[in-house]
């Protein structure tokens, strides 16, 4: 085939002003196609850059880059810088100099407090340690053990759980109400508190002297010492009692003189300064026996009968007396002409009949001679259908010989012979009630 003439063949020119235009046309364009590829691949490499270092400035690109630069494109320091920039997009891990990092920081137990966190101690976080899990300070109440803390309930702290507010173990005697109390006043738990040693209301039979309770032996036995209502066996929780005079109930006092001492057993045997001669006085001059007053009887007066009683029958006795002297059988008690028990025979030991020798105790002891001025427990007991009418205290006869020269507390008479228990409580009560030594025990 031939050859146009016409037409120039590919690559040459039928011009050369021509050709050299149209291959500058061609260049120009490639250089416009390509230039926004290459910018945008180094700006995303830049933008890493700066993004894993603050302190990197990535490197300007000269818009006057000639055509080499531009098309070398596929060199190998442009194909490494656009995968360092994907690679860093991708992992979030780029390298600078020497350094590494990776990804963000702040988290409870890193061991650096951040945001909301009161502590961070890494490891040490947690259960029984100042520091909790949650990155708070272990606190009582917080539900959680800590440092000092026996347990810790939460919300459920405090009286009638296990754990109490300060949270410690609720035990009886910490004064925060637990399970099973009822009742805790702490150290003031036990005998005379409202709540006992075991957290439980007082209450009499219990075994434990609650308040208004005389005595709690924890048994319904009567005559035993405690009575099955708490209170001390008295006197007259015996049956029998007749007579009971106490200095310290009853007695009527006119300009100084004891005008009428009232029996307290119940009965009426009142005694009375029935004649107008001086009674005896009250209270006492020598003061009183253990705090109580007593009725002191100062010796004979003419014509003076002391105090008068009812016939009182009788066949045991009790008396809390000193004698000043010994006197001429000067009677504590009276019966007519005669007297039951008086100076003589606690001094001498010469009864006066029908009082026999081996039923008198002196302080629960055998009858022995005794020293003025001392106070003592006398008891007496006659058997059973040989007692005694008593009419006279302080004396004997209406001429007031025999007159009694001492102080009297109390004095008791039964209608019967007591057992030797019934003695015993009546002597230790006594015993107690004035401070003396005697040989009663405690029933």
């Amino acid at each position: 085939m031939g050859i146009r003439p016409d037409l120039p063949t590919r690559g040459t020119s039928s011009s050369p002003e021509r050709a050299s235009v149209a291959d500058g046309e061609r260049r120009r364009r490639r250089a416009a196609l390509r230039s926004p590829v290459l910018a945008l691949v180094l700006a995303i490499a830049s933008a890493s850059a700066c993004v894993a270092n603050p302190f990197y400035a990535a490197p300007e690109v000269d818009a006057s880059a000639s055509d080499a630069d531009t098309e070398g494109s596929t060199s190998s320091s442009g194909s490494a810088s656009a995968t360092a920039s994907t690679t860093a997009m991708t992992t979030g891990v780029t390298s600078v100099g020497t350094a590494e990092t990776s990804g963000p920081m702040g988290y409870c137990g890193d061991g650096v407090v951040n945001g909301p966190e009161e502590c961070d101690d890494g490891a040490n976080n947690g259960a029984g340690k100042p520091c909790n899990g949650k990155c708070l300070y272990n606190v009582c109440g917080d539900g959680e053990l800590g440092p000092g803390e026996a347990c810790d309930e939460g919300m459920n702290n405090g009286p009638g759980s296990t754990c109490n507010a300060l949270c410690q173990v609720n035990v009886c005697g910490d004064g925060d109400l637990g399970p099973g109390e009822e009742c805790d006043d702490g150290m003031a738990n036990g005998p005379g508190s409202a709540c006992n040693a075991l957290c439980h209301l007082n209450v009499c039979g219990d075994g434990d002297q609650g308040p208004a309770e005389a005595c709690d032996d924890g048994n319904d036995v009567e005559l035993d010492g405690c009575e099955s209502d708490c209170t001390a066996s008295m006197p007259d929780d015996i049956m029998g009692l007749v007579l009971w005079l106490r200095a310290d109930e009853g007695v009527m006092v006119a300009n100084n003189q004891v005008v009428k001492w009232a029996d307290q057993s119940g009965e009426g045997n009142d005694a009375i300064n029935g004649v107008e001669q001086p009674g005896p006085v009250y209270p006492s001059k020598s003061g009183q026996l253990n705090g109580v007053d007593v009725v002191r009887f100062d010796g004979p007066h003419p014509l003076g009968m002391r105090l008068a009683l009812p016939d009182v029958m009788g066949e045991t006795a009790f008396a809390v007396a000193q004698s000043f002297d010994y006197g001429d059988n000067d009677a504590l008690l009276g019966q007519h002409n005669g007297y039951i028990f008086g100076t003589e025979i606690l001094s001498e030991g010469d009864p006066y009949k029908p009082l026999l020798s081996e039923s008198i105790r002196v302080n629960n002891g055998p009858l022995a001679p005794i020293a003025v001025k001392t106070w003592h427990i006398v008891d007496a007991t006659w058997p059973q259908g040989e007692g005694f009418s008593a009419n006279r205290i302080g004396g004997v006869t209406t001429d007031g010989s025999r007159a009694y020269n001492g102080d009297l507390a109390e004095m008791l008479i039964y209608d019967h012979p007591l057992t030797d228990a019934e003695r015993n409580l009546v002597g230790w009560y006594l015993a107690q009630k004035y401070g003396l030594q005697t040989g009663y025990v405690e029933p």
